[in-house]
């Protein structure tokens, strides 16, 4: 949920893979007006594709909303999933931004800002498997931010490492946190950035400020993690 610099409320939800047979992992956002006494129609802002094999590519546990003035500015994870609510946590992942003032038209405006399935973009980041059962895939967990120059907003996320922790039957992955940021209002990101250090070797659940005041650059942000 945010709010916009009009006093406008939107909140923004991934469909759970069980419920609302065709829009399993699809991102739907809505909007009130009038302090939440009611909500517009659903807008689908991302919409999965369901293979032969019932599999799919879609959003999964993560997403954030942040008001850019009023301008809605969501980020969340995709991953490999089934419609019986299963998830593949060992495959490829990443992270995906939508705003209203991107080219194209819904639900196929968001794109990529990280993903760790092939080396040749720009928001590329190294792929490790994920390992345990926290619901944590290879890239997940984004969290976005604003700053006082309206031109630029934040994204930090968690990424898989190669570092694991094997504890009798059991192997857990270790994260790091990641941080990716845009200076034109979301029409491009820079390539995302390890921020965490390795001495210290789990980071998880990021949050960054929904606005951070920084008066000249470089710009701070505010981020707080496990």
């Amino acid at each position: 949920i945010a709010k916009g610099v009009d006093g406008r409320i939107g909140i923004a939800y991934v469909v759970d893979a069980t419920q609302l047979t065709g829009n399993s992992g699809d991102v739907m956002l809505i909007e009130s007006t009038d302090n939440g006494q009611s909500f517009s129609t659903p807008l689908k802002i991302f919409d999965a594709t369901i293979h032969e094999d019932n599999t799919f590519l879609g959003a999964f546990k993560g997403i954030s909303l942040v008001y850019n003035n009023n301008t809605p500015n969501v980020v969340f994870e995709v991953c490999k999933q089934n419609l019986s609510g299963n998830f593949y946590p060992k495959e490829p992942a990443g992270i995906m931004h939508w705003s209203s003032l991107l080219n194209g038209s819904n639900p196929n405006k968001s794109k990529y800002i990280a993903r760790n399935d092939s080396v040749n973009f720009l928001s590329s980041i190294p792929f490790y498997n994920a390992y345990a059962n926290d619901f944590l895939t290879s890239i997940c967990r984004p969290s976005i931010g604003t700053f006082s120059d309206s031109n630029y907003m934040a994204v930090v996320f968690i990424s898989s490492t190669q570092n694991t922790r094997v504890y009798k039957y059991d192997t857990i992955s270790y994260n790091a946190v990641y941080l990716t940021y845009t200076y034109n209002k979301g029409t491009s990101w820079t390539r995302p950035q390890k921020i965490t250090p390795d001495e210290l070797r789990d980071w998880t659940y990021p949050s960054i400020s929904a606005y951070n005041f920084s008066s000249s650059l470089p710009y701070k942000a505010n981020i707080i993690a496990t």
